[in-house]
């Protein structure tokens, strides 16, 4: 089950019945991959961008996991558990959680 996290308020499961509205809600927004990095025993919180979502997308799943970019931090989304979106005008930065 992979999930969408909306400004860390809302948690949405990704599930076949809703991919259509979530990605015409979302059309727009970026999306963020939580990764955390061990440096000295000291965990490090990363934020990957993955892709904005389009409301062309007619399977979200399917269209995040043909993204390129995504594909190069993250080859499959099996052991992906959530996924992050910010509002378009957060201008590209981390999210804030």
């Amino acid at each position: 089950m992979i999930n969408l996290e909306y400004m860390s308020s809302t948690l949405l499961p990704v599930e076949s019945r809703n991919l259509w509205t979530l990605t015409n809600i979302l059309s727009g927004h970026r999306v963020w991959h939580r990764t955390w990095k061990s440096t000295k025993g000291v965990e490090i919180e990363l934020f990957s961008l993955a892709l904005r979502i389009k409301s062309s997308s007619r399977n979200l799943v399917n269209f995040i996991e043909s993204v390129d970019t995504l594909k190069e931090w993250k080859p499959g989304l099996s052991d992906v558990k959530s996924i992050y979106v910010t509002p378009p005008d957060a201008q590209g930065t981390a999210p804030k959680f």
